[in-house]
């Protein structure tokens, strides 16, 4: 019974804790015109109805340079209509067939998608989510940019944990519970200890270069779990 209560006593202090650094982590950010050119990348097999919802929402957006490369990893349902029928033209489509022997279809098609990227910073965007006003871009990649400047150098990483909705809440909500009850996010910039490192890979962004130097999603082609 000790040890249970200790451990429930530990969980209430992480969640507790997270939740004021996340608080405060939302006036953690640079706003300047100055953005860096943004390329969205984003992984669709059958996402018909999603891309219907989410295409519109990244089409509203304010950022001054950004572009949206979906990868249509060989759809079965109207995803690549949904894709050309996009009115906005920084919005493109790129077509494959499956991933090849050895690969995940999700981290084959992020890759593809960066080889095709022209943006010094990308979003990693899961085809189900939905951006909620216009200026978010704005801001992810003013998070970025805080992280960099308090680190004193250009690489951060920034990760998103999107308001969860729908009939699979119970299940993809263990993300996030995981998240405010085990890692004590205020410790993970100060330590940079690997046990530590995780991302959201429903959305996350990284500068080009410093993608490119660790090349993640091909050091890693058959991880299910691509974002720990």
């Amino acid at each position: 019974m000790l040890l249970l209560a200790g451990l429930h006593a530990f969980f209430l202090a992480v969640l507790a804790t997270n939740l004021v650094t996340l608080r405060r982590s939302r006036r953690d950010c640079v706003a300047t015109d100055a953005l860096p050119r943004l390329s969205v990348l984003i992984p669709a097999r059958n996402e018909e109805h999603n891309l219907q919802r989410l295409l519109p929402t990244l089409a509203a957006q304010d950022y001054p340079e950004v572009e949206v490369i979906v990868y249509d990893d060989g759809s079965e349902d109207g995803t690549w209509d949904v894709i050309e029928s996009a009115s906005d033209e920084r919005i493109r489509g790129v077509r494959g067939d499956g991933p090849p022997p050895g690969w995940v279809g999700k981290v084959h098609a992020l890759y593809q998608a960066a080889q095709q990227a022209e943006g010094e910073v990308y979003l990693f965007l899961d085809a189900d989510a939905a951006l909620r006003d216009a200026g978010a871009l704005r801001r992810l990649v003013g998070r970025l940019l805080a992280v960099e400047r308090r680190a004193g150098e250009a690489g951060g990483v920034v990760s998103g944990l999107p308001r969860l909705r729908g009939g699979g809440l119970l299940l993809t909500s263990l993300v996030p519970f995981a998240v405010l009850t085990a890692f004590p996010v205020a410790l993970i910039p100060r330590t940079r200890s690997a046990t530590l490192a995780s991302l959201n890979g429903q959305c996350w962004l990284v500068r080009a270069d410093a993608y490119h130097r660790h090349e993640p999603h091909a050091h890693r082609p058959a991880e299910v779990l691509e974002d720990v």
